[in-house]
């Protein structure tokens, strides 16, 4: 395929906050530990907790790769590959979260089961929401369900 128009990247304020989120559980544990009040299965969980933070944010203020690329002729993400705009449809849903609030992902479906091939979370890209909807509707060939 030729190269893609447009291209999305996660966030890097995203990445931030959950490392942000790795770096207060370690400052849990070390507050506990200048406290007294630091059991062993309370530092094992903080720590687990603290390791999978500091490498998920790691990991995505890191990322230099787009999560989500399309243009003329179809539509990139890193499960799928390319795909021929023919082969799928897209359908925008928002998941709500409760009180913590909601968050919006791109659905990709197989155009003839109407099968869910991938999921893209989409409010933890750099660019609005509002920004990418704008651009596959610039994608003439982009079908919505």
């Amino acid at each position: 395929m030729e190269p893609y128009s447009y291209a999305f990247y996660n966030a890097r304020w995203y990445g931030y906050v959950v490392l942000l989120f790795g770096l207060g559980f370690l400052a849990a544990i070390g507050y506990g530990f200048a406290n007294g009040t630091a059991d062993s299965f309370t530092v094992i969980f903080l720590l687990l907790l603290a390791s999978i933070s500091i490498w998920l944010g790691w990991r995505t203020v890191t990322d230099t790769k787009p999560s989500l690329q399309f243009g003329r002729n179809g539509i990139w993400t890193r499960k799928l590959g390319d795909v021929k705009w023919q082969d799928v449809l897209l359908e925008f849903s928002r998941v709500s979260t409760g009180k913590a609030g909601s968050f919006e992902t791109l659905k990709i479906l197989d155009r003839q089961t109407v099968r869910q091939l991938d999921s893209v979370i989409i409010s933890t890209f750099s660019e609005s929401v509002e920004t990418l909807k704008t651009s596959l509707q610039n994608c003439k060939k982009a079908k919505f369900k």
